[in-house]
This record gives C-alpha cells, sequence and structure tokens, in this order.
C-alpha cells in the first residue's frame, strides 16, 4: 500500500496539479490575468497576479514530489517578472511572461 502512495505522488503531477477549487485554479488566474494585460487595466492585473501567485501557492506543495523542481523554480521566475512588468505597465513583456508560465504549466508532469 505504501509503495503504491509513492509512485502515486512520483507519477501524478497531471493529476496533483488540477484545481481543487477557486482558490488554486492556476490556469483561470493566468487568463485573468492575460485579459487584465490585453486591456491594460493594470491595477487588476496586479490584482489578479496576486491571486496567481497565492493559487500557485497552493499548488506547489502538492506536485512537489512529482514534477522537477526546475519546473516550480521556472514558474516562480515567471510570476516575478511578470509582477515588475505589471508594476511599469508593460504589455508586451507580461504577455510573455503570461505565455512562458503557461507553457511551463502545461508541461508540469508530463
Amino acid at each position: 500500500m505504501a509503495l503504491a502512495v509513492f509512485i502515486f505522488f512520483l507519477a501524478g503531477g497531471q493529476y496533483l496539479k488540477q484545481p481543487r477549487g477557486e482558490m488554486d485554479n492556476v490556469p483561470a488566474y493566468l487568463a485573468k490575468v492575460r485579459e487584465d494585460v490585453m486591456s491594460e487595466s493594470w491595477d487588476q492585473a496586479e490584482i489578479d497576479c496576486e491571486k496567481l501567485e497565492s493559487a500557485w501557492r497552493m499548488v506547489i506543495p502538492r506536485i512537489q514530489y512529482s514534477v522537477e523542481r526546475d519546473d516550480i523554480n521556472s514558474i516562480n521566475r515567471n510570476l516575478t517578472r511578470l509582477k515588475g512588468w505589471l508594476m511599469v505597465k508593460d504589455k508586451p513583456n507580461s504577455m510573455v511572461e503570461l505565455q512562458e508560465a503557461e507553457m511551463f504549466w502545461n508541461e508540469l508532469g508530463k
């Protein structure tokens, strides 16, 4: 039984990253921030980015044993740079960071 649980955690990255509710729905928050940036709603983008970071912090403990640490660190870097680009209201670079974070998210657990 213990071996089965261990194998699940090591191979279950795709399942474990799925949202358990609204608060940890990383893909939804990525989409919200993208919409905010596209409409240049910078204050709302910063608020939604904080929610995105919070959701991401909720997912990390679930996936930390089943995905590469570099993948987690890559998303952390994207979100950190995104916050900076949002502060200076830089639409192109914000979109690049969002696209890259989404790509890393989609590749988690594969």
